[in-house]
């Protein structure tokens, strides 16, 4: 029995693509939301309040629309860059703004009496 060919032989290479755009920007929107979230915790204003500026802006605005600023915008700022590399840049900016709070939330969900348990045992903050 032979088996079915694909009506776009195309959409593999669309699919692999998509795995690859979605896999490096969550790595690196993570690590960057980690920074992110440990700037929203901090005690200087300033850094923290440029992280809320950050977060409020990229999860304040839709995708698509960074997408379009980032691959038509910045050229006009003067920087290039090609389809993918911009794509990695702004889904990675979105998803550490969304990753940041995720973490945040996390840390700030820890009781306070887990804390002073963990103080009780020697462990720093």
């Amino acid at each position: 029995m032979d088996l079915p060919t694909l009506p776009m032989p195309g959409l593999l290479a669309g699919v692999a693509v998509t795995l690859s755009l979605g896999v490096a920007s969550f790595v690196s929107g993570l690590a960057l939301g980690g920074l992110v979230m440990l700037a929203r915790l901090s005690r200087h204003r300033p850094l923290r309040a440029a992280a809320i500026v950050y977060v409020s802006v990229f999860r304040g605005t839709p995708p698509l629309v960074q997408l379009m600023l980032v691959y038509f915008g910045l050229p006009q700022l003067g920087v290039r860059l090609p389809p993918v590399p911009s794509a990695i840049l702004t889904l990675s900016l979105y998803a550490g703004a969304h990753l940041s709070e995720n973490l945040r939330g996390g840390v700030l969900a820890v009781d306070s009496g887990q804390w002073d348990a963990a103080d009780a045992m020697g462990m720093p903050r």
